[in-house]
């Protein structure tokens, strides 16, 4: 079955939080719907509380098999309440960095549901809290949280060599989300995008809670992706990430979004977004968009394409981890004995690259 071609264009339109009932139904009634892989697939893609409340939302949820309706309400219901605790630890941390006087906003899934940005809090599958901290601030803010509950999960060795996005991942005891106090919101510098000082300059407040501004928060759930998640270099899409994206799609003003739409890899995101879902901001298609979106149906479509882009990036990647590592494995006899006693780490880590 062509993943491009039947569930996941099925799930897209399934998904898509602008179209109204009667396209909905539309698709309900003509598709022939293996309800079985769409919720392998939904599930994957951490979508299922979404395709409840979309389908709620336009009252066709009699549209289900009735056993599938109740795994998915009591899924959702489930999510819904995971959310609204996970929301007063947001705000709980807020009042805690707030204290202090550290300047801060929140990020991603916990900027979305605070926000307001969803209509239902089980709409949206919420992993770890995000928060990014002022570089001078950004020891405080771990330490404070660590006074009030929080403890640092042990990480990797290459911490000590290498910087990362975030300081080492908070967990606590007695709450239900971890929390990642970011120094940058990108793993690699991506054109400038999402500059740390500049997101937290133009941060707005909402609901009492501070958040990056509505252009910071489109370029974020794009090259989170992009970036972060190797969505890029893998040349695929997330139905998570493409659901926030067209939720903030309709916020945006055709202004910010033209200027958005001008950055290479944000544009390549709305290239494959398209392959599947309108857009309240389309853009001209240029011959290279075209190209692009060309390659991206055919990995998409064909399970010998996908598989082989997808080794031939992982081995790209492998060889471009290997030579950086080499001059600091050559040069650091303190990196070479970490590299050794995690060896088997290390090993599964260069051999297994995987979007």
């Amino acid at each position: 079955m062509a993943r491009a071609d039947t569930t996941y264009r099925l799930l897209v339109q399934l998904l898509h939080p602008h179209l109204d009932r009667s396209a909905v139904e539309s698709v309900l009634k003509q598709a022939a719907i293996n309800w079985e892989h769409i919720v392998v697939v939904a599930s994957k893609e951490l979508v299922l509380p979404t395709l409840y409340c979309n389908l709620h939302r336009l009252d066709l949820l009699d549209y289900l098999p009735d056993d599938l309706k109740a795994y998915l309400e009591d899924l959702t219901t489930i999510n819904r309440n995971r959310n609204q605790t996970l929301l007063e630890e947001v705000f709980e941390i807020h009042r805690i960095l707030e204290a202090q006087t550290i300047d801060h906003v929140f990020l991603k899934g916990a900027a979305l549901l605070a926000s307001g940005f969803y209509d239902d809090l089980g709409v949206r599958m919420v992993g770890d809290i995000d928060v990014l901290v002022a570089p001078k601030d950004l020891e405080l803010a771990q330490a404070c949280l660590i006074q009030n509950g929080y403890q640092e999960i042990p990480i990797t060795f290459g911490n000590k060599y290498f910087e990362h996005k975030h300081l080492p991942r908070l967990f606590s005891d007695t709450r239900l989300g971890a929390v990642e106090v970011h120094r940058k919101l990108l793993a690699k510098p991506t054109l400038n995008l999402l500059n740390p000082k500049a997101v937290l300059a133009s941060k707005q407040v909402v609901a009492d809670l501070p958040i990056p501004n509505i252009s910071h928060l489109m370029t974020h759930a794009v090259l989170n992706f992009q970036v972060n998640d190797t969505g890029a270099a893998f040349g695929f899409l997330s139905l998570r990430s493409a659901y926030d994206v067209l939720v903030l799609d309709e916020r945006l003003s055709q202004k910010s979004f033209n200027q958005l739409i001008d950055s290479p890899p944000i544009r390549a995101y709305f290239n494959k977004l398209q392959v599947y879902a309108a857009i309240q901001h389309p853009y001209p298609l240029s011959t290279k968009d075209r190209l692009l979106q060309w390659g991206f149906k055919v990995k998409q479509g064909h399970w010998f394409a996908l598989r082989l882009w997808n080794t031939s990036i992982r081995f790209g990647r492998f060889v471009r981890v290997a030579a950086n590592r080499s001059w600091l494995f050559i040069s650091n006899r303190n990196y070479r004995k970490d590299c050794y006693r995690d060896r088997h780490r290390v090993f599964r880590k260069l051999l297994h690259m995987k979007p």
